[in-house]
């Protein structure tokens, strides 16, 4: 199957606390540090993908992200499976030109190394895939 992939890595931005100011630019993925916040929500822009809809399936591709409670497109929550560390989400309607993520992410059950840090968390991007390569599963 061939697929366009386009990470979400860098613009990130992360609230945590109950103060809206306390904002962090981050890259993903990330190796939360000791100390964080138990829950943080990350919220990033990206623009429309230039596809031909006839032909071509967007997905919203999210790996490594255990811990993933809510995730929000465009302000509208979007349903997660049981299964959260890894999945793959169909967007099926027309994307605006302009878009906005927002998850909202438990770090408290997430493991930590010797030193006190996650394993890299956090692998986002947009998949265009064509049609008639997408398989059963095809949007």
């Amino acid at each position: 199957m061939t697929e366009h992939v386009i990470r979400l890595r860098g613009g990130w931005e992360c609230h945590s606390g109950h103060c809206e100011d306390a904002v962090t630019r981050i890259t993903l993925p990330v190796c939360w540090p000791l100390g964080f916040p138990s829950r943080v929500r990350l919220t990033r822009s990206f623009q429309r993908p230039n596809v031909d809809r006839e032909r071509e399936a967007i997905s919203l591709r999210l790996e490594d992200v255990t811990g993933l409670a809510e995730l929000k497109l465009n302000g509208s929550p979007v349903p997660l499976p049981d299964r959260r560390s890894c999945l793959e989400i169909p967007l099926e309607h027309e994307l605006p030109a302009r878009n906005r993520l927002a998850l909202e992410v438990e770090l408290a059950p997430l493991e930590r190394d010797g030193t006190g840090a996650t394993a890299p968390w956090g692998s986002i991007a947009l998949v265009i895939t064509r049609r008639d390569d997408a398989g059963p599963n095809a949007v």
